[in-house]
């Protein structure tokens, strides 16, 4: 059949024109958005030309992104029995899948956490654990407060069910600043350094597969900071780390390999976007003065996470529309993982599962690398946020480095809350006597040096104290 020739017809392009005051928008950081872009916004960038998979990885960290496969879809059981739970896993792994994930709810608050299952003891993650394959699976690791509970409990109980140390491996999705902030500041940031680099240490000389150091915006998140300053603060503690680390000689390449970016999704979708792909590249380039012998040890690994819905909304619609722009934001910026916080509503009957299952297969999300490659809006604000964000890392530098600058912000976060800083909740510590002495040492090892924060919280969970106890024990 012969295509109909349209040529003749005129259209009126003033229809779809929209009042406008000004033909530029200001973001807070202080980016101008155009109403148009042409060519000339990027003719500023070096990095236009080079492919995903190379440095600085501003496209993706490997040659061919989800072409080869697509992002780890990290979901927990919708189920709060850990019988059922665990069969959920069991059926994941007979199903292809290699990495389960857990997450540390000692008490349920929100709608979506009420449907997971409560990890309190060892106890209760060996049968969540139990017939799992844990040397053939990678675990993913979540904690909105400290991740060593959590970590020490599934170590100690790996071992428990007759697992070599050396054969396990998983990655952290956790914020170093957020227990300094949800303990009004009686846990400090110089005791939050010891505790990652004491676990880092551990699992470097006892579990080398894991990934053992997490940075993280999700804390930053709720201090409501520009995209610039979340990316500088982060990824400059993130060095600060590396370089504490480098002098406790564990090697820059093993750190660098080791490491992921817990990234708490924001609903900006572009300048999410654009965020995640300036993140690998500034990273690349603060990694440049360690002289890495892998150019691959400079990609940085993102490990996304969309936000819980604020009560307020509840509906399925707000939901899946939250959902679905923080999402699709992680996919085309380059996400390694995705952790969807979406509750299975009554009006959908949608699970996080299904939703994953929907961005493979029906927005074709697996058929192209970086889709916004090119795209002068996307490479223009990927550069503002990037330059931007090197500029604040430069100022930061010469004022004396990160902690300090970190310092005065937790400070002001947690400023007029002293008083409740002494209200802090606690349980009721296991009677026996092993528990307490176990949890006395634990304690005592976060403000002494020699004394490593892992070991210990893996000998409390062993002698059976909970993971609330063992959380209290390490930042009260």
């Amino acid at each position: 059949m012969k295509r109909k020739d349209l040529q003749h017809l005129k259209i009126d392009s003033t229809l779809f024109e929209t009042p406008s005051d000004s033909t530029v928008t200001t973001t807070v950081e202080g980016i101008a958005i155009q109403k148009q872009y042409s060519e000339e916004a990027i003719k500023a960038l070096e990095d236009i030309d080079f492919a995903a998979g190379f440095a600085p990885f501003i496209r993706g960290i490997s040659p061919m992104m989800y072409v080869q496969h697509p992002w780890q879809m990290n979901q927990v059981p919708q189920n709060t029995s850990l019988e059922k739970a665990n069969q959920v896993y069991r059926n994941q792994v007979q199903q292809g899948q290699k990495e389960i994930t857990l997450i540390a709810h000692t008490t349920p608050s929100t709608e979506i956490e009420k449907t997971q299952p409560s990890l309190h003891s060892i106890d209760d993650m060996k049968v969540l654990l139990a017939q799992l394959p844990l040397d053939e699976l990678a675990v993913a690791l979540y904690s909105g407060g400290s991740i060593v509970p959590l970590l020490a409990c599934y170590l100690a109980a790996a071992e428990e069910l007759g697992f070599e140390g050396q054969r396990l491996s998983g990655h952290l999705h956790s914020d170093l600043l957020s227990p300094i902030l949800s303990t009004k500041g009686t846990f400090s940031l110089e005791k939050a350094n010891k505790v990652a680099l004491d676990t880092l240490s551990y699992l470097h000389q006892h579990h080398p597969n894991f990934n053992g150091v997490s940075l993280s915006n999700t804390a930053l998140k709720t201090c409501n900071l520009t995209a610039d300053q979340e990316l500088a603060y982060s990824l400059m503690l993130g060095i600060d780390l590396l370089q504490q680390a480098g002098k406790q000689n564990i090697p820059l390449d093993y750190i660098a390999t080791h490491l992921s970016y817990t990234w708490a999704l924001g609903s900006n979708h572009f300048i999410e976007i654009a965020k995640m792909r300036a993140a690998r590249g500034v990273w690349s380039t603060l990694l440049q003065p360690f002289n890495l012998k892998d150019e691959q040890a400079s990609a940085l690994s993102i490990r996304a996470q969309t936000s819980v819905l604020h009560p307020e909304f509840t509906g399925s619609m707000d939901s899946l529309g939250q959902t679905t722009v923080q999402a699709t934001a992680a996919i085309f910026g380059g996400t390694q993982a995705l952790h969807l916080q979406l509750p299975p509503t009554a009006s959908t009957q949608l699970t996080a599962g299904q939703m994953q299952r929907f961005l493979v297969e029906e927005i074709k999300s697996c058929k192209t690398i970086d889709p916004w490659a090119g795209s002068y809006f996307i490479e223009k604000t990927t550069l503002d946020i990037a330059e931007k964000t090197i500029n604040l890392i430069q100022t930061i530098a010469n004022q004396g480095g990160i902690q300090p600058v970190l310092t005065a912000l937790l400070q002001s976060q947690h400023k007029g809350s002293k008083s409740e800083a002494t209200e802090t909740k606690t349980t009721q510590l296991n009677p026996r006597k092993a528990v307490e002495d176990a949890l006395a040492k634990l304690s005592h090892s976060v403000q002494t040096q020699g004394k490593n924060v892992l070991a210990l919280a893996i000998e409390a969970a062993k002698a059976r104290a909970t993971l609330e106890e063992i959380h209290q024990a390490i930042v009260n």
